[in-house]
């Protein structure tokens, strides 16, 4: 009996061996995956920074008003600028002198009002059209 025990023990020894050889030690299949685990969690925060970027920039887009484009800002401290070089004018004058120009200056514009209206960068809408 025990001869037949020692007679199959090299025949169970070398498949216990053989798959042992074979098959990778489990440390090395668990970094396979650890690597593959990852990757994919840096391409879901790439995704959700990608998504992130979207809707910040649609939510940028929606809250633009025409009147805070930059043409519009520059077209009002131009107004104001004239409104002011106008008034310093007039202050200048004597008063004589300033009705009768201001006169002037109302009939002028009167005859040639200005009628440009903003409408997107570097681009006017004239009231006639």
């Amino acid at each position: 009996m025990a001869d037949r025990l020692f007679a199959l023990f090299p025949f169970l020894g070398q498949r216990s061996a053989s798959r042992t050889m074979n098959n990778p030690n489990s440390w090395a299949t668990v970094s396979l995956w650890r690597r593959f685990f990852q990757m994919q969690e840096q391409r879901e925060l790439e995704f959700e920074e990608a998504l992130e970027e979207l809707v910040n920039q649609a939510h940028t887009a929606e809250t633009m008003r025409p009147i805070d484009s930059e043409y519009s800002v520059g077209l009002r401290r131009q107004a104001t600028r004239e409104a002011y070089r106008d008034a310093m004018q007039f202050s200048a004058v004597s008063s004589s002198a300033t009705t009768s120009s201001s006169r002037r200056t109302e009939q002028e514009r009167m005859a040639r009002p200005n009628l440009e209206i903003p409408v997107g960068d570097n681009a006017a809408l004239y009231l006639p059209q």
